[in-house]
């Protein structure tokens, strides 16, 4: 297989792992407060009692209530790719809830694979 093979192969194969990463992080963000017998709280919604508690959802446009998918679709693979290819969190969206850490620290562990 020459050498241009190899690099398509890898960058699918990244893309497909951003991608799937990226749903299941905005899957925990949209899907699991409504699982969680605790506050509904995660990096995607907050109820309003907690808004106070948590961040400003202001700080990036795709985390507003008006956003569209697509933004929030980015913004997931952006955190996905970011926290993989860094040493831990990177800006403001930080785990909300135990659902998101262990995700998060599975993306972390894989970040300590990759090296």
């Amino acid at each position: 297989e020459s050498s241009r093979g190899k690099v398509a192969d890898l960058l699918l194969i990244m893309f497909f792992v951003l991608h799937m990463l990226g749903c299941m992080w905005y899957w925990l963000g949209r899907s699991w407060p409504g699982m969680d017998d605790g506050p509904s709280v995660s990096w995607l919604f907050v109820d309003t009692e907690f808004e106070d508690m948590t961040y400003d959802r202001d700080e990036h446009f795709a985390m507003r209530p008006t956003s569209s998918t697509a933004q929030r679709y980015l913004l997931s693979i952006y955190w996905v790719a970011a926290t993989l290819t860094v040493n831990g969190q990177v800006g403001a969206m930080i785990p909300q809830n135990n659902a998101e850490l262990l995700f998060t620290t599975v993306i972390m562990a894989l970040n300590m694979t990759l090296l």
